[in-house]
C-alpha cells in the first residue's frame, strides 16, 4: 500500500522509516510504502516571533528587586536541519 504526501515549497516532511529512523521529505510529491508512515511537516522558512511591548505604557516584566523592565524584542529563526529537531 503507498500514501501520498505532498510537501509544499519552505517545508519538509518527516516519516518514520522501516528501521525506527526518520526520514525528510523536501518539496513535491512523494510516495510512501507501508509501513513506513508520515509524522508532520516542519517549516524552514525564516520565521519571526516578536514577544513583549510597551506600547500601553505599563511594565511586561517585573524583576526580583521590582524594578519594571520593558521589552521590545523581535527574534528571527529558521531551522537548517529538521531531523536533529525530532531526534
Amino acid at each position: 500500500a503507498f500514501t501520498f504526501v505532498f510537501v509544499k515549497t519552505g517545508f519538509q516532511g518527516v516519516i518514520n522509516k522501516r528501521g525506527g529512523d526518520l526520514g525528510i521529505l523536501h518539496s513535491g510529491l512523494h510516495f510512501i510504502e507501508a509501513p513506513d508512515s508520515f509524522v508532520q511537516f516542519a517549516s524552514i522558512q525564516q520565521e519571526h516571533f516578536k514577544f513583549g511591548s510597551c506600547d500601553n505604557g505599563t511594565p511586561v516584566f517585573l524583576t526580583a528587586d521590582n524594578v519594571e523592565l520593558h521589552v521590545d524584542a523581535t527574534l528571527f529563526y529558521n531551522i537548517s536541519d529538521v531531523k536533529k529537531v525530532f531526534i
